[in-house]
Parts: C-alpha cells; structure tokens; sequence
C-alpha cells in the first residue's frame, strides 16, 4: 500500500516530468509564432472570426492562448507572471466554437493544435496539482515536515525537506498561476532539475 508520504512524492515526479516537457513545448511554441506571419494573418480577423478549424478556435481565443504560452514561458524562467484567468483560457481552447471555414494557413492551424493539447494538459496538471496539496495539507503532513531541518531526510520518501519544499512550492505557484493568483517568481528550472533524478 502506498504512504501519503510516498504518493506525494511519486505525484510531484510525475509533474515534474509533464512541466519539463511543458516548458520546452511553450518556449517552441512561442517562438513559432513569432517566426512565422501568424501575426499578419490574423490581424485582418475580428476578435470572434474563427481562425482555426479543427480546434474550432476564434481569433480572442487563439490570443488568449498565445498570452498564456508567454506567461508560462516566464512562470518556468524566473520572469514576473502577468495574473490571468488561465483555466477560463484553457477551458475556451478547448471547448473551442465555430470551425473556421477554411484554413488561414498551415501554421495557426498547427498552433491551434498544440494550444488545445497544451490547454488540455494544463487542466490535468492542474487538478493532479489540487490532489498533492490535499494530501499535503490533509493528512497532517504539512505540520510534521516543520518538524525537520532543511537537510533532514524524511522518512518513506528519501528526499530531504528542502528538496520537498521547492516541489511543493512549485505544485502551490502553478495551481495559483492557472487559478488567477499571484505567482511567486522563482527559477522553476532548478526546481525542475532538482527533482529530475529523484528516485
């Protein structure tokens, strides 16, 4: 049977794992856009044209999404993060609304593409995010890792308490990032190299 000790730190490597490839994803991303005539070809729509047709996204939700990506970008590289309503973005991106009858181009078709499967693992991130903090908080947790020093190692878990605070804290910023909170600012590369080899 698996502790709470143990469940904790097998879901935060499991974030770990997903924000690592998040974080490469959306600096791509971003970068695409602005390389390519996304931007040109957009810019005749109106903010509720659609602009895609199988993500069924409108012009504003297509923005919405590429504002996101730029904050997320920032979220992992210790940049100041602009507090947003994320989960209502991600929510639009993916529920999407009328398909565009034809394609602007291949590329904000493909855009469109990764921002539905980047929006749809945002959510899941999200709520696995809502389980670590109530196992964390719940279970009394919390009140026993205050208990040890910074370099204690805990027991069922082989981490030692400053390993597991970074992750909690990186698991607490990005629930309140997607939550419309604000984010502390800290470099979440460490965190997620830290916790990259944990076993």
């Amino acid at each position: 049977m698996q502790t709470v000790a143990d469940k904790i730190k097998s879901d935060i490597r499991s974030l770990v794992q997903s924000w690592t490839v998040m974080k490469e994803e959306v600096s791509d991303i971003q970068k695409a856009y602005n390389s390519t005539d996304i931007q040109t070809e957009l810019s005749g729509k109106a903010d509720g044209d659609p602009v895609t047709v199988t993500t069924k996204l409108t012009k504003l939700e297509f923005i919405n999404g590429i504002t996101m990506v730029g904050e997320l970008v920032d979220f992992f590289n210790n940049a100041a993060v602009t507090q947003g309503d994320y989960w209502s973005t991600c929510e639009n991106i993916i529920y999407g609304n009328d398909a565009a009858v034809a394609l602007l181009s291949e590329a904000v078709e493909h855009t469109g593409d990764r921002l539905l499967e980047l929006a749809t693992n945002i959510e899941q991130i999200f709520k696995t995010c809502n389980n670590i903090l109530n196992d964390y908080n719940n279970n009394n947790f919390a009140v026993m890792v205050t208990n040890f020093s910074d370099e204690d190692v805990i027991h069922g878990m082989g981490i030692n308490r400053s390993l597991l605070s970074s992750g909690i804290t990186i698991v607490e910023q990005f629930k309140k990032f997607v939550n419309n909170e604000a984010v502390a600012t800290a470099d979440y590369k460490v965190t997620l190299a830290d916790w990259v080899n944990v076993q």
